[in-house]
């Protein structure tokens, strides 16, 4: 019987864990976290109100999700956001403007002057060349307008990644959209192009009738979603060839084609592959004795650290519509946005209750949580009429944040999976989650099964 670990419990590895054993039913799986099982999804209670002090959502793109909540027996747990949660705001020049949701909703917004509309609307039927180290902000300044690198660009990358437009490179975050842009002859081709291929190599891998009726959105579980985690743990769990182990990984090594891992004086294995799901610098502490080239450029991996505010509000003091509003880099607002909770799926908080969840830039650690609090209100106070304070609040810091996609991340990220190939001979030790796969808990359930599904059908195809 073949012999797998997955390190790492996020959703990520705990998703490679659940294929793993769904592909390669006659092997063995070793799953080890030594801290917060479901990684960045964290769901949490203040008395009656629920809240994700990590991401908010799923965004449901493909059916897999579907699939999987259907075989985990959760699918009347399933969830979809609002209608009013459809409404998101931008800040710009001080006031929230209302962001485009169509081809009507954009011609006559007022984020851009009419003439860079039009400019916006012609580049969709030019050719572009864009460079691989190019910045988010450039590519879409070269491709439509300043203002559009300055207030969408930046909204969008404050808004998924937490950090500036300046600093992310548009091939790393949008790798299958920048290599159509380079090989088609429009930017409306290109675009058209990744949407089709997705959505065909899906329906050819779930099969055409798990298209039928699906709607994409925002999702989530009635009680949050660490509902799908849990779950996920519960099934490895009670999986009689899976085992659970509370346990950090200190080191890997090497004996042959397999690998032998480390934990507390304990040695485990061995193991006939290895799924690292951990952030790029614990995956160098583990690897540094035994691959000193592939730990040492992991240690380059960059990170944007983000402090989270929840905020409860009397109603009576503050509320508003929509899912939320980012404030791009040029508002100089003192936080980069914020969700407006109670408003994306109902019965999260009180009737009497306005939820907020607000993120700011940075290691905040130095600041008091009242100090940051404050920092919210002030900046809430701005953009709306706010009588009082909130009710209660907390605070969470994430020193290491979300990984950032720095200039120089696809070839740096190229030079480390050679390394590490080099290193394995065979393909079997593998680096996961969204250090590497793309940020977003629909990049780490479709590349996990996509994945171990590659690994399983090479590992039949070499064990014949």
């Amino acid at each position: 019987m073949k012999k797998f670990a997955v390190v790492g419990a996020g959703i990520s590895g705990l998703s490679h864990a659940y294929y793993l054993r769904k592909q390669i039913p006659d092997s063995e799986v070793d799953i080890f976290e030594f801290s917060h099982w479901g990684g960045v999804i964290s769901t949490r209670r203040h008395k009656e109100v629920i809240f994700e002090a990590g991401p908010e959502a799923y965004l449901m793109r493909t059916p897999l999700l579907l699939q999987l909540t259907k075989e985990l027996q959760l699918e009347n747990e399933l969830i979809r956001a609002s209608k009013e949660s459809a409404t998101r705001y931008i800040v710009k020049e001080g006031r929230l403007v209302k962001l485009p949701t169509g081809p009507l909703g954009f011609l006559f917004n007022s984020v851009l002057f009419f003439p860079e509309k039009i400019k916006v609307l012609l580049a969709f039927r030019k050719k572009f060349n864009l460079w691989q180290n190019m910045s988010v902000f450039d590519a879409v300044k070269s491709m439509s307008t300043m203002t559009a690198a300055e207030y969408f660009a930046s909204a969008f990358c404050r808004g998924v990644f937490g950090s500036e437009a300046e600093d992310l490179e548009f091939a790393a975050i949008l790798p299958e959209l920048y290599s159509a842009i380079r090989k088609e002859d429009s930017l409306a081709k290109a675009m058209k192009k990744v949407a089709h291929e997705k959505k065909a190599y899906w329906e050819k891998e779930l099969g055409e009738n798990a298209y039928h009726g699906f709607e994409k959105g925002l999702v989530s579980f009635r009680g949050g979603l660490e509902t799908l985690t849990t779950k996920l743990k519960d099934f490895l769990k009670e999986d009689h060839l899976s085992h659970i182990r509370q346990s950090k990984v200190s080191s890997l090594h090497k004996s042959g084609s397999k690998y032998l891992l480390h934990s507390k004086g304990q040695k485990y294995g061995s193991y006939d592959a290895v799924f690292l799901a951990i952030p790029a610098k614990q995956a160098a502490e583990i690897l540094r004795n035994e691959n000193k080239e592939t730990a040492t450029l992991l240690q380059k991996m960059q990170y944007s650290p983000i402090t989270v505010v929840v905020c409860g509000w009397d109603k009576k003091n503050f509320s508003a519509k929509g899912f939320g509003f980012i404030s791009p880099r040029k508002e100089n607002l003192p936080i980069l946005g914020t969700q407006f909770v109670s408003n994306i799926f109902a019965g999260r908080a009180p009737e009497n209750q306005f939820v907020t969840k607000t993120m700011i830039a940075g290691d905040n650690t130095l600041f008091s949580d009242d100090e940051l609090a404050e920092r919210v209100l002030s900046a809430h106070k701005r953009l709306y009429k706010i009588s009082a304070g909130p009710l209660w609040y907390e605070v969470i810091h994430y020193k290491q944040g979300l990984p950032r996609y720095f200039l120089g991340y696809t070839e740096w990220k190229q030079n480390v999976l050679e390394k590490l190939n080099q290193f394995s001979g065979r393909q079997n030790l593998f680096l996961c989650g969204w250090n590497y796969d793309g940020i977003g808990l629909p990049h780490a359930l479709e590349k996990a099964y996509l994945r171990v599904k590659e690994f399983a059908t090479t590992w039949k195809e070499d064990s014949k």
